[in-house]
């Protein structure tokens, strides 16, 4: 029993420290934390795109899988919501005459603005080489003019090659943004994207194959007769490109968790901006993205996308064929749908890291005034937080609804939905 003692000494001193690790780690706004407690950032805009505040809990209408549900938390966030007394800054206190006797010593107690730290990640996963060296040159000139006194800013990758922790050293982050690059994808012959892999390997998707095959045959400049080569050849393909796919995803998901969960400890505004191509998520992908949301909105922390492709179209002669026989063109149009596809799949993944977080999803072709943009935190964010009623666990997915009583000419960019637990396995 020599041992009690030191038990006991190591509990008052643990008892000791964790109020300094508790207010270190507070997160806004504090929910009441609940397993079946649903968080909705929401945003409210008008028709050019400002957002709006003023609203209360009563203005909002919300439901789950078309079932009214009652509010039950709410808070305001954002850059434009006043702060309570005591966090005011000079810059947002109304002007008012010195009061007599006051003292140089008393104004400068005024308290600092607002913290502000924001995770800038690069997607170097999925971002080709000439896309990534356009987002480098726009955050280089975003960060010419210097870093704000109460910002701090940090650089990530998805693939965690290249990584600098929250800093206000220009130079510092220069250097290390100077040395992400681009990882290029495996070499197949011909290649496949990870979507037309996993419409074929997963949904079994006969037409997807029958494209790929068309592909292999006019790349590889096989004769008819070698058509079950080329099947074989592009079977393989996919299943291969679609085992990549998904430990590249699942990698991405496990690397944004990371600095969600880096970004949760530090106070004031807490900000992520993504620069990426988006990326395709299928099946419990999309739950592992859930569960990013999640973490994001009890932590408060905002995720904004910066669509790298910017404005974009998929062009039919993308595929590097190495063949102009007849039927060339057929494929190429069959193989343009599922880029499309694909494309627009990548894009509603930005959409949802931003609007279900209470961020902003950039895609215009403007990326320094994205980066400009997105450092800043949003002026309104309504939290609203709900307990969904007969909430089975059926792991299926629910789709959230919120509208405003009276918003007429408004918007709302809120959260899609979110996956129910799963049932309990049986023993």
């Amino acid at each position: 029993m020599r041992w009690w003692p030191f038990f006991l000494i190591i509990t008052a001193l643990a008892g000791q420290t964790q109020p300094a690790e508790v207010a270190a780690r507070e997160e806004k706004p504090a929910f009441q934390s609940n397993v079946n407690l649903v968080r909705v950032p929401a945003v409210v805009r008008d028709k050019q795109g400002h957002a709006i505040g003023g609203f209360q809990k009563q203005d909002f209408q919300l439901t789950d899988q078309g079932r009214p549900q009652e509010i039950a938390q709410f808070a305001i966030e954002g850059g434009a919501v006043p702060k309570p007394a005591g966090q005011q800054t000079k810059s947002e206190t109304p002007d008012a005459p010195a009061a007599a006797g006051s003292t140089p010593a008393a104004a400068a107690s005024t308290p600092a603005a607002r913290a502000r730290f924001v995770a800038c990640v690069f997607d170097d996963l999925y971002l080709t080489t000439e896309e990534l060296l356009k987002a480098r040159k726009a955050a280089l000139k975003h960060i010419e003019p210097g870093i704000a006194p109460q910002e701090r800013i940090a650089l990530f990758t998805l693939s965690g090659n290249v990584s600098l922790e929250f800093t206000d050293d220009v130079a510092k982050f220069r250097e290390k943004l100077t040395k992400v690059k681009s990882i290029p994808p495996q070499p197949h012959q011909p290649q496949a994207s990870f979507y037309l892999a996993d419409q074929f390997v997963n949904l079994h998707d006969k037409e997807a194959l029958a494209a790929q095959v068309d592909v292999t045959m006019q790349y590889l400049q096989l004769p008819p007769e070698l058509r079950g080569q080329a099947v074989a050849t592009a079977e393989d393909t996919l299943r291969e490109v679609a085992i990549e796919g998904w430990a590249k995803a699942t990698n991405s998901l496990r690397t944004l968790n990371d600095i969600i969960r880096s970004l949760a400890a530090m106070p004031g505004d807490r900000i992520v901006i993504l620069a990426s191509p988006g990326m395709y998520l299928p099946g419990d992908l999309q739950k592992g993205l859930s569960a990013t949301l999640d973490r994001a909105t009890r932590s408060g922390v905002v995720i904004n996308t910066l669509d790298v492709r910017g404005v974009y179209t998929n062009e039919p002669n993308r595929i590097d064929l190495r063949s102009t026989a007849q039927g060339g063109e057929q494929t190429q149009m069959r193989m343009a749908r599922y880029e499309s596809t694909a494309g627009m799949a990548q894009g509603m993944v930005l959409s949802d890291l931003a609007h279900s977080t209470g961020g902003t999803a950039v895609d215009d072709n403007d990326l320094l005034g994205g980066f400009n943009r997105l450092a800043n935190a949003p002026e309104y964010v309504y939290y609203l937080g709900y307990y969904p009623q007969d909430l089975k666990p059926d792991g299926r997915f629910h789709e959230i609804k919120v509208t405003l009583a009276n918003g007429n000419g408004l918007s709302i960019q809120a959260r899609r939905g979110y996956w129910a637990p799963p049932d309990a396995p049986k023993p």
